[in-house]
């Protein structure tokens, strides 16, 4: 899992992440701090794996 920088990633991060396998998501349009984006990324990461 990546999160993204203020201002996003570059059109070049982006290309080299999908070049390296990762697949581009979004936590939909709320805008969050890098902080609070991590632990909630992390937490539907987590759910998904779990299949809860």
């Amino acid at each position: 899992m990546c999160v993204g920088p203020e201002g996003d990633f570059t059109p070049a991060e982006y290309q080299t992440a999908r070049d390296h396998g990762c697949v581009p998501m979004s936590l939909g349009p709320i805008i969050l701090r890098v902080e609070t984006a991590t632990m909630y990324g992390l937490s539907v990461l987590g759910h998904e794996l779990r299949g809860s």
